[in-house]
C-alpha cells in the first residue's frame, strides 16, 4: 500500500536537501516566512518584519535560504540576527554559515552563494505600521555583485 499526502505551501520542511517548492505568489511566500519567523523568534517586532522582507528578497534572488551553500552575515540588532538565523537555519558552527555583528544601524544582511553576493540594507528605522504601506525599495537598498 502506498500512502501519498499532499504538500501544502505553509508546511515547514527542515532538510536543506529537500527540493524547494516555491509558493504560488509573493504575498503567500511573505505570509509563510512571517509564520516561520514568529514561530522561531516568538516576538512580533519591527526587526522581525525587516528580517522577513530581507529573507523574501534573498529567496527571490538566491533561492532556498536553508541551502548548505548559502552564507549570511547580519549587522544590526539581536532580534534581526535571531530571525534571519531562524529563517535561514544557518548556524554559527557545523558548518558555520552564519555571522553576526552587533550594530546600532537599522540593519543589514549580506548573503553569499558561490560568487554571488547580495547586500540588503535598511534605509531607516521604521514602526511596524510603516512596513505594510511601503514597498521594498522604500524600505531597503539592495545591491548584488559577483566576487571573483
Amino acid at each position: 500500500m502506498l500512502d501519498i499526502k499532499p504538500y501544502f505551501e505553509d508546511d515547514i520542511i527542515f532538510s536543506p536537501r529537500t527540493p524547494h517548492i516555491y509558493p504560488l505568489n509573493r504575498e503567500m511566500h511573505r505570509s509563510i516566512l512571517l509564520k516561520q519567523a514568529l514561530a522561531h523568534h516568538q516576538e512580533d517586532c519591527t526587526d522581525l518584519l525587516l528580517a522577513v522582507r530581507m529573507s523574501l528578497i534573498a529567496t527571490e534572488r538566491l533561492g532556498q535560504l536553508n541551502s548548505p551553500d548559502l552564507y549570511v552575515t547580519v549587522e544590526g540588532s539581536p532580534c534581526l540576527a535571531d530571525t534571519i538565523q531562524g529563517l535561514s537555519r544557518a548556524r554559527l558552527a557545523n558548518p558555520p554559515r552564519f555571522t553576526y555583528r552587533p550594530a546600532a544601524s537599522p540593519g543589514r544582511t549580506t548573503w553569499r552563494r558561490g560568487e554571488r553576493v547580495l547586500s540588503i540594507t535598511a534605509r531607516q528605522r521604521l514602526e511596524k505600521e510603516d512596513f505594510l504601506g511601503l514597498s521594498d525599495a522604500d524600505i531597503l537598498e539592495v545591491k548584488e555583485r559577483k566576487d571573483e
